[in-house]
């Protein structure tokens, strides 16, 4: 029974893990394609000026 609750709270936290690195994975890839539309419409905005 000790065994199985210990399992249990390493799969837990083994999950929680991989979800914090997808969560700061996903972030690191939105903040790079804000950049790069950022980027791009101040290009555009300095070719009109």
């Amino acid at each position: 029974m000790i065994i199985k609750a210990s399992c249990l709270t390493l799969l837990i936290s083994n999950s929680f893990l991989v979800l914090m690195n997808f969560i700061i994975y996903l972030r690191e890839v939105l903040f790079t394609i804000q950049l790069k539309i950022l980027h791009a419409i101040l290009r555009k905005y300095w070719l009109k000026v």
